[in-house]
Parts: C-alpha cells; structure tokens; sequence
C-alpha cells in the first residue's frame, strides 16, 4: 500500500502525519503494536533526520503506527523534507508492505497536529497499484481522524490484484 502525500495545509518546506491504522474486516488494526501479520513501514524520505545537523531528530516514520496518534511529541510523529508533488518521479510516498496477503476495510490518518500548516491536505492512496483513494484530510487543527472506509462490497487484498467479494 502506498500513500503520496501531495499537499501541505500550507507549509512550503515539510510535510508530516501523527498516525496510521489499517483495519481488517473483522476490526482488527494490521500495523499496530500487536499486528499478527508482519509489515514494513517506509518513507520517501525517510523524515527530517537526513537534514544536515537533524540527525537526531526523532520523528521517524515507525512513529506512524506506535499506536500514539493523537499528541504532538516528537517520538510519536513523523515529519519529512516536502518534495513537490508536481514533479513526478519525485514524491513524497509513505509504504507499508505486508508479508503475507491481508484484507482491510478502513483507514485511519491522524494528520500532524504540531506544526498544523504541516500537515498532509491532498493524498491518493494505491493498493496494488490500483488507486483507491484520492482527497483530502482533515485539517490538523480540528482534531478530527480522517476515515477511509472502503466499500464492503469490495475489499482489496493486499500483494494481489484480485478483489475479495464477502460471503453471502
């Protein structure tokens, strides 16, 4: 699954994100603490740390999904250089990768709250290649989730292309 982040609610120079949890069909979260099935979490790129004299900066993409999402502590959030979405070979992409296939339903992005104008405005959202999400996040400032939830007619399983139609 692969999320680029577009648009800044206003900041010209970084973007960042508080939390994220994909759940199951059956309400379980996929990339929490207690994930039965293992994932990898990446950034491109990977957070303000590879800024010269920022190396030490602890708001590194793993804080995505620590469960913490609704605070402004540097440990809990993630922040990286904006690249201009324009450009298109170059983008801001958050990855997560499953080691086995997964099905989920609903999506939940907590936007950065520390710095509001920081926070993600516009994002498409891919699975398998295949777009199944493109808009907006709530503004960081009204404490708001922004929820995805899929249609449950449809559901896509993650590392495949073929749609997963619910028992009748």
């Amino acid at each position: 699954m692969n999320f680029h982040l577009k648009v800044t609610y206003g900041d010209p120079y970084y973007i960042g994100l508080n939390g994220i949890e994909i759940y199951n069909d059956q309400g379980f979260n996929l990339v929490g603490k207690n994930a039965q099935n293992p994932f990898k979490i990446s950034a491109s790129p990977p957070g303000v740390f590879i800024i010269n004299k920022m190396e030490k900066d602890k708001r590194k993409i793993q804080n995505l999904v620590d469960g913490f999402n609704n605070n402004t502590k540097y440990k809990h959030i993630w922040l990286a250089p904006l690249i201009l979405y324009k450009i298109e070979e170059s983008k801001n992409i958050i990855s997560i990768e499953f080691q086995d296939p997964v099905v989920f339903s609903l999506i939940n992005i907590y936007n950065y709250k520390k710095t509001p104008s920081r926070g993600v405005r516009e994002i498409d959202i891919f699975c398998d290649d295949n777009l199944i999400y493109s808009g907006y996040l709530n503004h960081p400032d009204n404490d708001l989730v922004t929820s995805i939830v899929l249609d449950p007619s449809v559901k896509m399983r993650l590392n495949s292309n073929i749609p997963i139609t619910p028992p009748i």
